[in-house]
């Protein structure tokens, strides 16, 4: 371990010049001020995407996981369900409610949309297979 002993002591104080006390307490919180200007914009510019959008890329992620996982277990209505639901609120969270709205609301992805829609319905319901099959037309319905 390191130690200071006085002559130290007084050669780093010596390298600011003859200070007093206050004097070196204005320094030292004018240094801490402009280090936290300089975090604060370091922090901003390294954000990139925000807090709910990886929210929604997360629920994206275990919507899908739960929606194969109820695949697996020969198409368990209640995985499969909970996959939707999470899915849905995480396309929501990414992309916002209103773009989400408005881009099921197109007049040109109306078909997908209806699809996706029953689907979702009938596995609700407790068809699974059909629900499905209806959720995987209309999603191709709406990007292709």
């Amino acid at each position: 371990m390191a130690s200071f002993e006085e002559n130290d002591v007084k050669i780093i104080v010596g390298a600011f010049g003859d200070l007093d006390g206050q004097e070196l307490r204005k320094r030292e919180e004018q240094g801490r001020r402009s280090y936290l200007k300089e975090d604060d914009s370091k922090r901003k510019s390294k954000r990139g995407i925000g807090c709910l959008k990886e929210i929604g890329l997360g629920l994206i992620g275990f919507g899908v996981m739960f929606t194969l996982v109820g695949v697996f277990l020969f198409y368990d209505r209640s995985f499969v369900a909970i996959g939707n639901i999470l899915f849905l609120s995480g396309v929501t969270l990414t992309t916002g409610v209103m773009s989400t709205l408005q881009f099921f609301m197109k007049r040109r992805n109306f078909k997908g949309s209806a699809s996706f829609s029953v689907g979702f319905f009938l596995i609700m319901m407790g068809w699974p297979v059909l629900g499905l099959i209806g959720e995987i037309y209309g999603l191709f319905l709406l990007f292709r």
